[in-house]
């Protein structure tokens, strides 16, 4: 595993959701107590993970990111979700009303590799179930791991067009400029790239 610190969980399970919603130590009581104004929820996606076994997986990750909205709202008015990828869970309503945006991680680049350009019919796809989210008026942020500045650039540009907001990170996600040389590739955590 690139990241051996991230675990996949019972999103389900009263134990987990105690621990990150209802407890009076939650993980969203902190977050939210520390004055942070939302929350971006990454692997929203692993539900997929699960459906073999848990056919009810797909609706229960919608209830669990709509419970995440409800307690923080009541604790924060206005608190933001924003989950990242699952962009097929977008053909929900109910989904579509519970979030505040969408992270969409190698829309146009990466399936395969840094920078390589995706299939286009795996774009036209993301983009479709998008399309939903932008008609709802709330904003998808494109997140592309691009390492020269031309191709950022051109990125850019086709994101904008989408009427997507596009940003840049380095795989590693550790804030650095995504076009500067890596001097440590050696990382104890995380993407080697």
């Amino acid at each position: 595993c690139a990241w051996p610190r991230a675990h996949a969980v019972r999103f389900w399970d009263a134990g987990w959701k105690d621990i990150i919603l209802w407890g009076s130590k939650s993980y969203l009581r902190q977050i939210i107590d520390q004055g942070f104004d939302g929350v971006y929820l990454d692997r929203v996606d692993i539900f997929d993970r699960f459906v073999e076994t848990r056919p009810s997986a797909r609706d229960e990750m919608i209830d669990f990111v709509a419970e995440i909205a409800a307690t923080a709202r009541a604790l924060k008015p206005g608190f933001l979700n924003i989950p990242q990828n699952a962009e097929d869970l977008l053909h929900e309503r109910r989904y579509r009303r519970v979030i505040a945006g969408l992270g969409k991680e190698d829309l146009l680049y990466g399936h395969t590799g840094t920078g390589v350009r995706n299939p286009d019919e795996g774009i036209d796809w993301s983009r479709k179930l998008m399309r939903k989210l932008l008609d709802d008026r709330k904003p998808v942020f494109a997140v592309e791991y691009l390492v020269t500045r031309e191709s950022i650039a051109e990125a850019r540009a086709e994101l904008e067009k989408l009427g997507l907001v596009p940003t840049f990170q380095h795989r590693s996600l550790d804030g650095s400029n995504p076009t500067m040389p890596r001097l440590r590739t050696d990382a104890e955590h995380g993407s080697p790239e």
